[in-house]
């Protein structure tokens, strides 16, 4: 399936919508199981991940409590960053209004 994204690199289905991360931002396409051929429209739950491609990657995870987990790893090996969420394990509603830091201290980002 064609995606809009620069590098889509994670991807979580959950309650009949497909989650697709990117580095700094997360996508979602309602109805994708019926509509494979015909994909229905990309739009952007959540942008406010670091933007910095080391170690970007948003490998998702659907957890039980209809949330997404979103990694966003440090962007160096010792350093404190200015960006609040770099370095965490976040839950992430899944129209991404609402988002709670649930670790801190993650350096290479979280694979579900």
């Amino acid at each position: 399936m064609r995606t809009e994204t620069a590098s889509p690199n994670g991807a979580a289905g959950f309650g009949g919508y497909l989650h697709i991360g990117e580095t700094h931002r997360i996508f979602s396409r309602e109805g994708i199981a019926d509509r494979l051929t015909e994909p229905p429209v990309q739009n952007v739950v959540y942008g406010d991940s670091p933007k910095e491609t080391h170690p970007g990657g948003k490998y998702l995870g659907a957890h039980p409590d209809q949330k997404l987990n979103l990694p966003a790893g440090a962007p160096c090996n010792i350093c404190q960053s200015e960006n609040e969420i770099s370095a965490t394990l976040t839950h992430l509603d899944l129209d991404g209004k609402s988002r709670e830091i649930y670790a801190h201290g993650i350096r290479i980002g979280y694979w579900p």
